[in-house]
């Protein structure tokens, strides 16, 4: 959470500081992936490192720990990241593969487990760890150059053992090993498909199969972030279903409400907040896939039950729990953003965009007040408010609204969805749309010729419209210099 304000800081602040916070969230995401918190092999990360160097990892890996690592690295990296868009694909690949019950000879929704442990045959890690003898072995003949590329020695670098690491070489190791970077690579590569096919003999940790709505939404929105940044269709196609798989198995038809977890084809407890908040989020984030404002009205169905059953309104904030839960002592409220973000600053997000997307200002007084009484405990400590802190940022800087309406609207759309604007509003459609206040456009230019038009907008003040996306780029980045 807090790489993601970091990186929305340097999108804000063209300065010597804002390049600073971008270099800051490159390096500490470059460092985990070259680490060995990184599964070099089968791609994803695992849940923390106990050392500064990321080398050595706890070895579970969880849904969650994956899915807010995706997004970050999606909203991090431009087109010349290569290593980036990479680890990204593994780890999305890895998810898919070995964290998700996802049949590919049908076109079925999905939906994904919670976690994979960190033992196999009674111990830590013993899945992932090699010896030296093992790992020269199976890589064969370049074996010399392939333990340097992944940090393998004779002593290891746990209990004996070696966890697998990956340098990245300059220039002047291609000289001295007298060896081309694209050679490199292609060892490099062959290594770890044989590694990979070496590991997959031995026993597996254990899957729990578990399902958790938030941590589930989460990964859709992972999904849609890593669609923005590559525009890779199969992303997308993830996404709408897997959230198809949450709509179908996580609604309660008795109860009128949403389940926490969904197992065996069993729902078990009432959602909690981070539940709603993320799955809300999700929905928005579904939006801009296709502009189906299915996913909006959704969205608004699950906030509206969300403050009828979680706010509290003598302390603007929402109870972690609903109200018809009875067997708790008393009811709680979370502010931290922790391992994953906390429900309350994710609802306050949710409550400025939607407070856009519906005209509801009801919405935006509750974030705001949300995001004022924090600020003071987030100074003081900054690490565990990280989302608030983007909140509180797109109160500072405003949303970006963009309305585009008229033939190949969507179209238009997806262009301008595609340039990772931060904190930006995007509707799309055809025609006006009376229900939403930024596609209730309409003048006689728009009557005549139906020729698209987009307006960039500021509280729904919005400017002359134009009929290109460079034009509308232009006018966003003058709105945001002003």
């Amino acid at each position: 959470m807090v790489l993601n304000f970091l990186n929305e800081y340097s999108y804000y602040n063209k300065s010597k500081l804002g390049d600073e916070a971008l270099a800051h969230v490159k390096k500490t995401l470059l460092c985990m992936i070259h680490g060995g918190i990184y599964d070099q092999l089968g791609g994803g990360f695992a849940r923390y490192s106990v050392d500064s160097q990321w080398t050595v990892p706890h070895f579970e890996k969880m849904l969650y720990d994956n899915a807010l690592l995706v997004t970050t690295l999606a909203r991090t990296m431009k087109d010349e990241d290569v290593k980036m868009k990479l680890i990204l694909t593994q780890t999305i690949n890895c998810l898919i593969r070995e964290l998700s019950d996802i049949d590919f000879s049908s076109e079925k929704p999905f939906g994904f487990y919670s976690a994979i442990d960190a033992d196999s045959e009674g111990e830590e890690g013993t899945f992932y760890t090699w010896s030296y003898d093992e790992f020269c072995e199976v890589v064969g003949e370049h074996h010399n150059i392939l333990t340097e590329a992944f940090g393998v020695t004779k002593a290891g670098n746990l209990d004996g053992k070696n966890i697998l690491t990956a340098i990245e070489p300059d220039f002047r190791y291609f000289k001295a090993k007298k060896i081309d970077p694209e050679q490199y690579g292609e060892l490099v590569e062959n290594a770890r498909q044989k590694l990979l096919a070496h590991r997959s003999l031995r026993e597996r940790p254990i899957t729990d199969t578990k399902m958790i709505l938030s941590w589930n939404a989460m990964m859709i929105s992972a999904l849609c972030a890593a669609y923005q940044s590559t525009k890779e269709e199969r992303y997308k196609d993830y996404a709408l279903k897997s959230l198809a798989f949450l709509k179908e198995n996580f609604y309660n038809s008795k109860e009128k409400n949403l389940c926490h977890t969904f197992s065996n084809g069993e729902q078990r407890y009432n959602a909690f907040l981070d539940d709603y908040a993320q799955y809300i989020e999700a929905l928005i984030e579904a939006y801009y896939l296709d502009f189906d404002t299915s996913y909006l009205e959704d969205a608004k169905q699950w906030l509206s039950y969300s403050v009828e059953n979680f706010w509290d309104e003598e302390s603007s904030a929402f109870y972690y729990s609903e109200v018809s839960q009875s067997d708790l002592i008393s009811r709680q409220k979370d502010y931290y953003d922790n391992a994953t973000p906390s429900g309350n600053s994710t609802m306050a997000q949710n409550l400025l965009k939607l407070s856009i997307i519906t005209g509801d200002l009801t919405y935006h007084d509750m974030a705001h007040k949300m995001i004022a009484q924090i600020l003071p405990e987030a100074e003081r400590y900054p690490n565990g408010f990280g989302r608030w802190l983007s909140a509180y940022q797109t109160c500072l800087q405003g949303i970006t609204e963009i309305a585009v309406i008229g033939t190949n609207a969507k179209d238009i759309g997806q262009q301008i969805y595609f340039e990772k604007i931060p904190n930006c509003i995007i509707m799309a459609s055809d025609s006006p749309n009376k229900n939403y206040p930024l596609l209730n456009q309409n003048d006689s230019e728009f009557v005549n010729s139906k020729k698209c038009r987009i307006f960039v907008c500021t509280d729904y003040v919005c400017q002359k419209p134009v009929h290109t996306v460079n034009e509308a780029l232009a006018l966003v980045r003058n709105k945001k210099t002003s």
